[in-house]
């Protein structure tokens, strides 16, 4: 995978043969066979090598696919790198690197190239072990919006009521930065289990909104707390703390709770493919102890009836083997 001297078309075509005939052993999950080839070996090659060349993050995979058809057409690739530009030492090792990594344990472009596009936002940041937003995710993102578009149009043009939503399981925050960009005035709590999902949500919405200099009432906060935890209901006496109770109560009023929860049941984890079960967080796969993998989904549910305005509003993308649950 060193190429110093080659021009990027020939960097990149060697590298997308590389990646076909390598055989890259599973970590260290024995039960794992090897896998011969790196899935997606053009889009790999392409994406590490657009952020190797600091590329446009909007479109420098683009680019570089393009260059690759299309080996005689330089006209938007020369305005930011000459098409007859060839690696330098420092580059050829820094590709070399992630080449390596991408090829040897089929590690998530994600977390090489640090960022991804998600829906309406560019570059969001990402970072291992939290879970990488997938194509379906962006599904149940536009449903949302399609379904708060129809509620909020009903007002015409009188004033829209606060809209408050909650993010269960916000991981990186695509899901409720996404909709704080298609509603303004929204104002979204976003929950996690994991301390850092909660520091990388809160990251990218100081990059997406610019929430270091809000208000007392920001537009976008993550919590650490899992779903289980997120009551004012004391575990002990099982009755609702008092509004004066020493320690602080959970402001909830949600208009809508979106979820994408853990649903994998433990019997399937091992059959994950490896850049999955090697990288991710396995508390953001895999539903819990139960043998149907929806304890998680259940503990949503429960807690539906506080969190709520009034009647719950949920959505929810969990494959249960039926297709989407909501």
């Amino acid at each position: 995978f060193y190429y110093e001297g080659n021009t990027i078309h020939e960097t990149l075509t060697r590298c997308i043969d590389s990646f076909d005939h390598y055989n890259s052993s599973s970590s260290a999950n024995t039960d794992q066979p090897d896998v011969v080839g790196v899935p997606e070996a053009k889009l790999s090659a392409c994406h590490l090598l657009a952020h190797v060349l600091q590329l446009p993050p909007s479109n420098g995979f683009s680019l570089l696919l393009e260059l690759l058809q299309h080996p005689s057409s330089h006209n938007d690739i020369r305005d930011h790198v000459p098409p007859d530009a060839r690696l330098t030492a420092a580059q050829a090792r820094h590709f070399q690197e992630l080449c390596i990594r991408r090829a040897s344990t089929l590690e998530p472009l994600q977390y090489l190239v640090q960022s991804w596009d998600f829906y309406n936002l560019e570059n969001i940041k990402l970072r291992a072990p939290i879970l990488c937003p997938r194509p379906e995710t962006e599904e149940l993102v536009d449903w949302v919006v399609q379904d708060l578009r129809r509620e909020l149009g009903r007002y015409g043009g009188e004033e829209q009521p606060p809209l408050r939503l909650l993010d269960v399981g916000c991981g990186s925050g695509v899901i409720g930065l996404s909709l704080a960009k298609e509603f303004p005035h929204a104002e979204i709590v976003g929950i996690d289990s994991s301390e850092i999902a909660v520091e990388l949500s809160t990251e990218n919405a100081q990059l997406v909104l610019n929430t270091e200099h809000e208000s007392a009432t920001p537009r976008y906060q993550a919590l650490h707390v899992p779903a289980s935890h997120y009551t004012n209901v004391d575990a002990n006496t099982h009755v609702q703390l008092p509004t004066d109770a020493p320690q602080e109560r959970y402001r909830f009023g949600f208009h809508h709770v979106i979820a994408n929860p853990p649903y994998i049941p433990p019997s399937d984890m091992k059959s994950l493919s490896p850049d999955v079960l090697n990288h991710e967080d396995h508390n953001a796969l895999c539903g819990g102890v139960s043998a149907d993998g929806l304890d998680i989904v259940r503990e949503i549910v429960a807690r539906l009836p506080e969190w709520t305005a009034s009647e719950p509003q949920a959505d929810a993308d969990a494959d249960t083997g039926d297709g989407i649950a909501a």
